[in-house]
């Protein structure tokens, strides 16, 4: 029926266009066949599916490659599809107007802040907060004084090595910095109970999603060098490991969304690029252009593991 049905919209397509005097230009006519190659294409691909699905069935191991396969076709066509989430995380030192820049991030489209000051007192950290339109607040994450996190309704907390333990009976967002492949397993599995009788019997996840760093050369920390090699990410994209609950740091500028993309990436994490062009007359449009290669289809990856290192 399948087969059936795509051979009659190729025969509507054909008649269409044998009813047409002649194509404007031969780019059309290039056009045209192309389409046409695409459908035959999938034709022949269903067709080789139907021949030798009994094959599959019958052969264990061809069945385990088969549904890599698509494990793998599935995982991409996400990575077309889906919006990768924009976090920008503050600078360790307080700045001037920093909560007016702050609310111009917001206004551009960011998902969420991480306040991150770790030398400062909670004062400091309220006065900030207080200073961002309060209608941002929600997407605030705290990686500091954790208890402002419950008296200004922010979004979460951000586990970290100064300040690594939940909060008891906290119920917000739970993030972690993660430096290794294991750390991100970890930090992402469910977390059992103890004995069928806890109430927290119902299995969570330990953090709701996790920054895996150093992914390209720090722009903030000077001399801070990537962590990973190009086919050790392209891998752990395809496995899983790397998915849409783990955000990139670490040296990410706009040119380089793509290829977190392709990386399986969920989200990407700025700093040092957003915080040192902040002052630029074109600041805005620099935000607005990560915004756009955040969104599926609109950023085209030119890069590969010969021109990153």
């Amino acid at each position: 029926m399948l087969f059936s049905s795509l051979k009659q919209k190729i025969t509507v397509s054909l008649h269409k266009k044998s009813c047409t005097r002649q194509f404007e230009s031969k780019l059309s006519l290039r056009s045209f066949a192309f389409s046409l190659q695409k459908i035959i294409r999938t034709i022949h691909y269903l067709s080789g599916l139907n021949r030798t699905r009994d094959r599959i069935i019958q052969n264990p191991p061809l069945l385990r490659e088969h549904a890599l396969h698509i494990h793998i076709y599935i995982y991409q066509q996400n990575k077309i599809t889906t919006s990768m989430k924009w976090i920008v995380i503050t600078q360790p030192d307080f700045i001037e107007n920093e909560a007016t820049y702050i609310n111009k991030l917001f206004d551009a489209g960011i998902d969420l802040l991480h306040l991150r000051k770790p030398e400062s007192n909670i004062e400091e950290c309220k006065q900030l907060i207080q200073e961002i339109d309060k209608k941002w607040h929600k997407k605030i994450v705290v990686h500091d004084h954790f208890e402002l996190c419950q008296e200004f309704h922010l979004h979460g907390i951000h586990l970290n090595r100064r300040n690594h333990e939940i909060p008891e009976g906290f119920l917000g967002s739970i993030s972690q910095s993660c430096h290794s492949f294991k750390e991100v397993e970890q930090a992402l599995q469910t977390i059992s109970p103890k004995n069928k009788d806890e109430k927290s019997a119902i299995l969570k996840p330990a953090c709701h999603y996790v920054f895996l760093s150093p992914i390209f050369d720090s722009i903030s920390k000077k001399g801070y060098k990537h962590s990973f090699s190009n086919k050790d990410l392209e891998e752990a994209g395809i496995n899983g490991i790397i998915n849409e609950r783990v955000v990139a740091l670490g040296g990410v500028t706009p040119e380089y969304i793509p290829q977190l993309r392709a990386w399986n990436f969920g989200g990407a994490a700025f700093l040092g690029d957003v915080w040192n062009r902040r002052t630029d007359a074109k600041w805005t449009e620099y935000l607005t252009g990560i915004k756009q290669k955040l969104t599926p289809g609109n950023a085209k990856n030119t890069l590969n593991s010969s021109n990153i290192w």
